[in-house]
């Protein structure tokens, strides 16, 4: 699972824009039903119909290559990240496909209630995590593996937790607080 707001700061406008209403116009476009169905598909006849109100790649899209090969000529999506939204209306990707959508009904059950975005913060914060934070992620992925594989002992849990309050987890933890609160 994850949010449905995958990420941040995929489109900036910067005080040299020239044009800011035509171009926050044409961010809008893609959140558009058309803008969306454009940057996934490409345009309506040149690679794709709609068949009983479904969307559908044209034969020649897929004949003989792969479904991203074809719609290099029509479309922007080609992967990655990007500023707009998804429906598998019109995004084939694996996440539609029929052994994921069977799947995630099966896990429906054990969701989480509440999924969030990353958090954003201060560039004071953003700072700390910069330093602070990612030596806690690099001791927590070490020791992680070191805890599941039996490297390291259970016996060793007192020094672990104290090694990362001695890196600066009280302040990251403040930090996420923070941002936390801010969310809400």
């Amino acid at each position: 699972m994850r949010s449905e707001l995958a990420s941040i700061g995929h489109f900036v406008m910067t005080d040299r824009c020239e044009h800011p209403v035509a171009l926050a116009r044409w961010m809008d476009y893609w959140y558009s039903e058309e803008g969306a169905r454009q940057f996934f598909l490409g345009n309506e006849g040149d690679s794709w119909e709609e068949v009983d109100g479904e969307y559908r790649l044209l034969p020649e899209i897929t004949e003989g290559q792969s479904v991203d090969d074809g719609l290099k000529p029509h479309s922007i999506f080609m992967g990655g990240s990007y500023p707009g939204w998804v429906t598998e209306r019109w995004f084939g990707g694996v996440e539609s496909s029929p052994q994921a959508v069977e799947s995630s009904k099966a896990m429906e059950p054990y969701a989480l209630k509440e999924v969030w975005s990353a958090f954003t913060f201060t560039p004071e914060e953003s700072d700390v995590l910069g330093t602070v934070g990612a030596e806690i992620g690099k001791y927590l992925d070490e020791s992680r593996s070191g805890f599941i594989t039996g490297q390291l002992p259970l016996s060793e849990w007192d020094s672990f937790v104290e090694t990362l309050e001695n890196i600066g987890l009280t302040e990251f933890l403040e930090i996420q607080q923070a941002a936390y609160d801010r969310r809400k």
